[in-house]
């Protein structure tokens, strides 16, 4: 018997809501996103020159406590990705958002490696991890047929997070100094993305009354529950037994070491 996708089902109309919802949660996921760039690397990458100075800690230091603090964010990571499932990603982007208010407020008054070790802690495990992972979670509950096409737009949130946030913090930099800067982030993750987040943010299509792509199905149940598993796809414990897992996990992780490297000291390779 050939299997049934859930992206084309042929004996299955479908009746599309105009109130559907999901292009808002996709906005909120890429402002997420976008708006993680204070923790990511290249974000962080402008203040390290003016902070080593300030606070007389040297560059092997420097990168040695953004090291560990991007060690904390990966196990943050293994404990949050269990609570997305049973929390949902409207109140993990709401705690992220608060935590990464947190951090940034911390860099702001550091006088010493500790408070810098804590605030990139804060940051690199609520910021860069915590809040993009819980985003990136969101958009696959809304959407199924349209999902490439969303996470494609997604991605370009990333890319131009990239693109603005370093020249956007240079300018702050320049303007009120690293503390300033960093302040600046605080107050917009906190009044700003915190509300949003915790008022506009919701789970899954079926908490609202809502479907996947904005489209009720209408048809044979057989189909349906045949699409319903077709999407259930592998658990937790099944995909730690395959090879390919663990593939692609090496291909994420030893790029991102190289990248992390080369763009915390960026600034100094290009100006020595």
């Amino acid at each position: 018997m050939p299997r049934i996708s859930p992206v084309n089902l042929p004996s299955m109309r479908q009746l599309t809501r105009p109130d559907f919802s999901g292009w808002l949660m996709l906005l909120l996921a890429s402002a997420a996103v976008f708006f993680s760039g204070p923790g990511q690397t290249y974000g962080v990458s402008t203040f390290v020159d003016p902070m080593i100075e300030e606070l007389e800690i040297s560059r092997s230091v420097f990168s040695t406590l953004y090291s560990v603090g991007t060690l904390c964010s990966a196990v943050g990571l293994m404990v949050m990705g269990r609570q997305i499932d049973r929390w949902g990603s409207s109140a993990v982007m709401t705690l992220a958002a608060v935590g990464f208010a947190i951090g940034t407020l911390t860099l702001s008054l550091a006088t010493g490696p500790v408070m810098v070790l804590i605030g990139f802690a804060f940051i690199r495990s609520f910021g860069q991890g915590i809040l993009s992972l819980a985003a990136r979670t969101l958009v696959p509950q809304w959407f199924v047929s349209q999902r490439g096409r969303a996470f494609s737009l997604l991605g370009l949130a990333s890319t131009f997070s990239l693109a603005l946030i370093p020249p956007f913090h240079e300018r702050l930099i320049s303007w009120l100094g690293w503390r300033g800067a960093w302040q600046v982030d605080a107050i917009f993750i906190a009044l700003v993305l915190t509300p949003v987040f915790y008022l506009l943010v919701k789970n899954r299509p079926e908490d609202v009354g809502q479907y996947p792509d904005g489209r009720r199905p209408i048809g044979d149940e057989a189909v349906a529950a045949a699409s319903a598993d077709a999407e259930r796809g592998m658990t937790l414990k099944q995909a730690f037994r395959t090879t390919s897992f663990w593939g692609l996990v090496g291909a994420s992780v030893v790029p991102s070491l190289v990248v992390t490297g080369l763009a915390f000291n960026q600034v100094a390779i290009f100006t020595d």
